[in-house]
């Protein structure tokens, strides 16, 4: 049976957030690994895990956003690359939000047809076939920044 583009963007946003990814670990093992000292592992001028973390989940709100509709909704600097004091709060929070975006994407998405893929993102000049792999793609590069962050020495 031959998957429809849709169901095919489902399927890897599945397998690469909590399933069997292709790549190796999917992202919300990697996350659910991550200690709190971890979180704050940073090297040179890069951003920490749990700004990373945040980031991810910023594009993803936005992704959400523009699927419902929203055509003025942007990712504010603020929330691009958020400073995160590392406490068990604010990683429980992040990491509640980022499974609650996860299940809003794929309900929305399973409700979609592939005709939406040619479709332009509310504000933005390119269709939401780029957005969504796009984000997909977002999500694995960040991944492999936050495992290399948490194998170096502290």
């Amino acid at each position: 049976m031959h998957n429809s583009e849709i169901q095919t963007i489902v399927a890897l946003l599945q397998r690469t957030f909590n399933g069997s990814a292709w790549h190796g670990p999917n992202v919300l093992s990697v996350l659910e690994a991550l200690s709190m000292e971890q979180l704050s592992q940073k090297r040179g001028n890069s951003h920490t895990i749990i700004t990373l973390v945040a980031h991810m989940l910023a594009w993803r709100v936005f992704t959400l956003k523009k699927l419902q509709g929203d055509e003025d909704y942007d990712v504010t600097e603020a929330l691009n690359f958020p400073v995160l004091p590392v406490t068990e709060e604010n990683w429980n929070h992040l990491m509640q939000q980022l499974k609650y975006n996860q299940q809003q994407l794929l309900t929305l998405l399973e409700q979609q047809s592939d005709d939406l893929l040619q479709q332009v993102v509310p504000g933005k000049d390119y269709p939401y076939f780029l957005l969504l792999h796009g984000n997909i793609h977002h999500d694995l590069y960040h991944l492999g920044q936050i495992v290399l962050l948490s194998k170096a020495p502290s």
